[in-house]
């Protein structure tokens, strides 16, 4: 049984200390009974956006995978319509951009993600391949590079060190029998060099069930998955279905455990509803920006083998902010999950929820963002991202973050 109620309820919470910290066989343990900051000195978003940088659904900017300010000013944009990293000036200006489609140096199959690291070094992923602040190209990661370690999620500190998992273990386990299961897998550090992959030990990745196909076993709706984020020093990992985050250091070294109070949350009727009733109008789905058909025996199972999770998922989103904050994003009811193909981006239509933790491990406050945005960067003072519209076109914005 994964999920867990780590703390008290909110009401017997009240009564506590904000934290209580202890420490077990070298492991320091922070649990939140509420935020450090009161209602009246909460962080806050400003209603209007100083940069906008406006999407088109059939150009160049669509499918945007993140956004990342870099030090000079610069806005770096990974679009995966375009498989390409899209340059634009402190104001929102186009500058330039690098990588499109294809297999040689420079060049992504599917383009899912874009980190800087140290000095502003560009790493962009699949293939894992890594840049200058200018987008000049590096070299390639080769998976051969990993040992046996395919890592997806992937997620790397500011030298360089990266943590995943063995991803093509989970897709290619057969599983005999029926019912519902927890799926783990390895975790692996990866040093900078490439030099091997050592294993953090096995971890819950996804939640699945089986289906009318034996060799075909799906995640339920509303189910939890494995989440993972580096920032400077620390990587923080947690499964969805429990608040309990853990933070390790670049060795792979368990440092931390944090947590806030569980909601425990059960799935509502109507959510299940809402969802059938989409469903019913499936007819096809999206590969990357390919859309494939789907016969009516394809939808007809499809209908017929979706399940539901009991509990909406403790958190979505994890996010770690250039003063080693780490933000965790609460589930709401207004989720639409877009996908081009690997990974899918969870977007808001209700304003979102995100709990923030200091480098300690201390719950200061949660900030609540704009509904329709989906944070990809944060720093001291600002708070950018993807926000998609009536028309469900995406933008880039970046909005001011105002601390009391």
């Amino acid at each position: 049984m994964i999920r867990t109620s780590v703390a008290l309820c909110f009401g017997a919470a009240a009564a506590l200390p904000a934290q209580q910290v202890r420490d077990s066989a070298g492991v320091r343990i922070v649990e939140n009974a509420r935020p450090l900051r009161t209602a009246a000195r909460v962080w806050r978003v400003d209603q209007k956006p100083f940069v906008e940088i406006s999407g088109d659904k059939t150009g160049d900017l669509n499918l945007i995978m993140g956004a990342r300010r870099m030090r000079d000013g610069r806005i770096a944009v990974a679009s995966q319509a375009s498989n390409s990293v899209r340059f634009y000036d402190s104001t929102g200006k186009y500058l330039s951009a690098f990588g499109r489609t294809g297999g040689g140096p420079g060049e992504f199959t599917q383009l899912m993600s874009i980190t800087l690291l140290r000095g502003d070094t560009i790493v962009a992923y699949s293939p894992l391949s890594v840049f200058t602040p200018d987008g000049k190209h590096v070299r390639r990661v080769p998976r051969a590079e990993f040992g046996s370690a395919i890592p997806w999620p992937m997620a790397f500190v500011e030298d360089g060190t990266g943590i995943g998992t063995n991803w093509d273990e989970i897709m290619n386990r057969r599983i005999a029998g029926s019912g519902e299961r927890v799926d783990t897998a390895t975790v692996f550090i990866i040093p900078p060099d490439r030099s091997r992959a050592d294993s953090v030990g096995r971890m819950p990745l996804m939640r699945r069930h089986s289906t009318s196909d034996p060799r075909d076993w799906r995640e339920p709706v509303f189910g939890a998955r494995f989440s993972i984020v580096g920032g400077r020093d620390m990587f923080y990992a947690g499964f969805q279905e429990n608040p309990v985050i853990r933070v390790y250091d670049r060795t792979g070294k368990l440092r931390r455990l944090q947590s806030r109070p569980a909601i425990n949350r059960p799935v509502s009727d109507s959510a299940i509803n809402a969802y059938k009733a989409q469903l019913a109008k499936t007819t096809s789905v999206n590969d990357g920006p390919v859309k494939i058909e789907l016969s009516a025996e394809q939808i007809a199972r499809m209908n017929a083998d979706v399940r539901f999770a009991k509990y909406y998922p403790e958190f979505v989103n994890l996010h770690v902010d250039q003063q080693s904050n780490l933000w965790v994003q609460r589930f709401n009811d207004g989720q639409r999950v877009t996908c081009g193909g690997m990974p899918c981006v969870n977007t808001f239509h209700k304003p979102g929820s995100w709990d923030v933790f200091d480098g300690e491990g201390r719950w200061v406050t949660t900030v609540v963002t704009p509904a329709d945005f989906t944070p990809t960067d944060i720093g001291a003072t600002y708070i950018g991202g993807v926000w998609r519209d009536s028309d469900d076109v995406e933008h880039v914005r970046y909005y001011r973050l105002i601390k009391p």
